[in-house]
């Protein structure tokens, strides 16, 4: 499956954050890019052209080996305030320095991270201040392996 069948995929487990999806545009990605100084990954380019940041309808867990499955709560966007990568990337030197970009985040406004080097996801508990735990071995990996169930 290509990034835009995955993304197709998807859309009946996303939901807008406010109103309305806000999809960023190709030059909105590029520039993006551009402050992170890194190409993002084509399956969350789609996400982003198609929703911009969102939210998954429902419970959304991912299972984590050797520990109890997280949460996730909305995937982040390059657009507008709340839920903003970049701004969230400006914000954390510890992100920039270990090469991760937020691509989401948890109830308790915990991250998760793409390495941009590696292409690997991990989880960042601001809370426990342990090293990030490994989730996935791509974006895609990280999608395909949520599940997402009724809300509670």
């Amino acid at each position: 499956m290509n990034a835009r069948e995955t993304v197709a995929a998807l859309a009946a487990s996303l939901q807008a954050i406010d109103d309305a999806f806000d999809p960023a545009s190709e030059q909105e990605l590029l520039l993006a890019e551009a402050t992170l100084g890194v190409t993002l990954p084509e399956l969350f380019r789609e996400i982003q052209k198609s929703y911009g940041r969102c939210r998954f309808a429902g419970e959304a867990l991912i299972p984590v080996s050797g520990a109890e499955a997280l949460s996730i709560l909305s995937i982040l966007g390059c657009k507008g305030a709340a839920g903003n990568l970049l701004m969230d990337f400006r914000a954390r030197a510890d992100l920039q320095d270990a090469g991760l970009v937020p691509i989401a985040d948890d109830p308790f406004n915990n991250r998760y991270a793409w390495h941009s080097a590696h292409g690997h996801v991990v989880f960042i508990d601001d809370a426990k201040r342990q090293p990030p735990l490994f989730v996935a071995a791509t974006f895609e990996d990280f999608l395909n392996r949520i599940w997402i169930g009724p809300a509670r």
